[in-house]
């Protein structure tokens, strides 16, 4: 998962992780998808098996941002999801194969949904690693062009950004929650926002280094690169403690609000560095500077995510 709240802390604590996505059966019985899921598993086991992969992507918080665990895990669940397409849809001959399988996973998770904590919290996992397995597969296809092999270079300065943005975000958003209920699903729906914005963004890029959307499409002329910095700083003086915060909480719960308010605060400079950095990257790459009165969209999107971060 991409950032484990203190309700998913207290289900999972006993949960065995293994850094391999592949040995299955050196995990506990907990630690199976199936095990969490019993009724869709007593459905369909096979499909079950299928999405394992997928869903433990997520929780290996030491490696999802790691380009090399992104590239290998998505290899081992192309060729799951083939392969269980092809023994479903026998003889068939059909392009995206992985896509097709990965849309009947979907629609069989939504199907009789599981409503319990762990059901919700594991229906996001799913959702976000769905969108996760294609933002890869896009990026992959753009690496495997003539043009696009210089593209590894965004893709590594984005996992950096990536993890600060989602850290900032989800511990601002749960700030804003504090202490209630809905900070687990709150926070949970915000890091697949901005996954799926992600998701959006390579596609569009895709599509521009295959020659199938211009440049134009991934520019915008609302933004500037002070107005994220600008957003970050407007989002940390929301949540920053006030008498009006401070009246709501014990002074254990305070205590514990400032501690993670100022951990939040102490990657300020970072998160602005790796913003920039992966701007920067990103402008090279598509072949204008930051001196254009055109901006890269992502920079109003990232911007955009902050501040729902500080929304109230």
């Amino acid at each position: 998962m991409k950032r484990l709240f203190p309700i998913l802390l207290l289900v999972l604590s006993f949960a065995a992780c293994s850094k391999s996505v592949t040995t299955s059966e050196e995990r506990s019985e907990s630690d199976s998808l199936g095990f969490w899921w019993k009724h869709h598993d007593s459905i369909n086991h096979a499909l079950v098996l299928t999405a394992e992969p997928i869903w433990q992507f997520g929780r290996h918080d030491e490696d999802i941002y790691d380009w090399n665990y992104q590239l290998d895990w998505f290899n081992e669940c192309r060729q799951v999801l083939i392969d269980t397409y092809d023994s479903i849809h026998p003889c068939t001959k059909a392009k995206d194969k992985d896509l097709l399988m990965l849309e009947e996973l979907n629609q069989f998770f939504k199907t009789d949904p599981d409503y319990s904590t762990m059901g919700m919290i594991i229906a996001y996992d799913l959702d976000e690693n769905f969108v996760t397995y294609k933002a890869v597969r896009n990026s992959k296809a753009i690496i495997d062009t003539r043009k696009g092999r210089s593209f590894i270079k965004e893709i590594n300065a984005w996992n950096d950004f990536h993890r600060l943005l989602n850290k900032f975000c989800l511990n601002m958003l749960d700030l804003g929650w504090f202490g209630g209920s809905g900070a687990g699903p709150a926070c949970l729906a915000l890091a697949g926002n901005i996954s799926n914005r992600r998701l959006e963004d390579v596609e569009r890029l895709n599509n521009f280094f295959h020659n199938e959307q211009p440049l134009s499409s991934l520019l915008c002329t609302d933004t500037s690169n002070d107005q994220f910095e600008n957003a970050v700083d407007t989002v940390l003086e929301i949540r920053k403690m006030t008498p009006e915060i401070r009246e709501w909480y014990t002074d254990n719960q305070a205590e514990n609000y400032e501690s993670e308010y100022n951990e939040t605060l102490s990657c300020r400079d970072s998160l602005i560095e790796a913003y920039h950095t992966w701007i920067t990257i990103r402008e090279s790459l598509l072949g204008f500077d930051n001196t254009s009165a055109h901006k890269d969209t992502m920079t109003a999107v990232v911007r955009e995510l902050v501040l729902i971060s500080g929304e109230e």
